[in-house]
């Protein structure tokens, strides 16, 4: 009899520890990596507006996964969904990836066409409204991850510390480092470059015309730096909401070359080389930026206007974080002419006490 009790008392202890595991395994899958598996979800891009140009020139969400074991892993038999109701939602094929390797998969509506051209492509997208990616085996979730709503062109990744953060900066295939946050949205200039905004008139009733004989609005762009660069595909816009508003044609900048672009709306390259972005610059804008070609903002200023429709404003050539308004513009050259901090608007006059030489 006393046998008999102490196997019943064994059995009383047993049972509700193994409950309390199960409980707890539940969660990790739900919230974040399940540690038991070796196959990472470690960085998600539920919007790709221009950050990862995929194989076939398209620009679909993506998942990346990493595997953090000792030993290739054979994805036969894995599956990727974001409906754990249908957890073979996308099935992979028969590819291998090897210990400490990365691997993206396409995340688009179009069906999977791996054999043809070997890109994995899932058939689902990412809500960029957020949503959990599961990842399950022969049936059974071995890893998970809630991935949040976030903006355009930033992606949800894994940290040193295997946490979690948003990524200014996006690493496909790579490891995950640079600009983060626990905050998707991320202010200023991200990337450093040396194309900056040199000078803008944002209301031309005298100064420069195009080759119609109109006055419009215009913005200088120049290179800083020491070498050429090619701004095809970079952006200039009015909004940071649309930071590729208007997209510049294949065009190198020499070191110190200034270029200016008449924000016109005309949408144009003249034969002799006159530049017009697509948009107007309206009297309620109060931005103008440029971007690399992934949307990535490198330079921003906030528009001030002189009020009498004759004056610019530029970087002093002396202190270039400093902003001046010049009486005498210069589009398309250095700002050489003399600078002021202040106008008096009611007067149009200018204060020679903190002009610069």
């Amino acid at each position: 009899m006393k046998k008999i009790l102490i196997f019943l008392l064994a059995l009383m202890l047993i049972f509700p520890i193994s409950c309390k595991k199960e409980e707890e395994t539940e969660n990790i899958t739900d919230v974040q990596n399940d540690s038991l598996s070796d196959l990472v979800i470690s960085e998600v891009m539920s919007g790709n507006e221009y950050w990862l140009e995929a194989e076939d020139g398209s620009y679909p969400d993506w998942v990346e996964l990493y595997n953090a074991g000792s030993s290739t892993i054979d994805l036969s038999g894995y599956s990727l969904t974001d409906d754990e109701n249908d957890p073979e939602k996308y099935i992979f094929p028969s590819k291998k990836i090897g210990t400490g390797e990365y691997m993206i998969i396409y995340c688009t509506d179009e069906e999977s066409n791996t054999a043809n051209d070997g890109i994995l492509r899932t058939g689902f997208k990412i809500s960029s409204d957020g949503e959990t990616i599961s990842i399950f085996k022969e049936g059974e979730k071995c890893t998970a991850l809630v991935v949040p709503a976030m903006p355009d062109d930033v992606s949800y990744g894994i940290t040193q510390n295997d946490s979690y953060a948003f990524y200014a900066l996006p690493t496909p295939g790579a490891l995950n480092e640079g600009i983060s946050s626990d905050s998707p949205y991320f202010e200023g200039s991200l990337i450093k470059s040396p194309i900056v905004i040199n000078e803008y008139m944002a209301e031309n009733l005298y100064s420069l015309t195009d080759e119609d004989g109109d006055r419009f609005p215009w913005v200088e762009i120049k290179n800083t730096g020491s070498e050429s660069i090619e701004i095809g595909g970079y952006g200039l816009s009015d909004s940071k909401d649309n930071t590729k508003k208007w997209i510049f044609p294949e065009m190198e900048l020499a070191p110190g070359e200034i270029k200016v672009i008449f924000l016109s709306g005309k949408d144009k390259i003249t034969e002799n080389g006159e530049i017009h972005a697509s948009f107007k610059l309206g009297s309620q804008d109060s931005t103008l930026l440029i971007s690399e070609y992934r949307g990535k903002q490198i330079d921003e200023v906030a528009i001030e206007r002189a009020g009498s429709g004759n004056v610019s404003h530029g970087r002093n050539p002396n202190n270039t974080s400093e902003w001046l308004f010049f009486a005498e513009p210069t589009p398309g050259f250095d700002n050489t002419t003399k600078g002021f901090k202040r106008i008096d608007i009611s007067e149009e006059k200018y204060l020679p006490d903190v002009s610069i030489d």
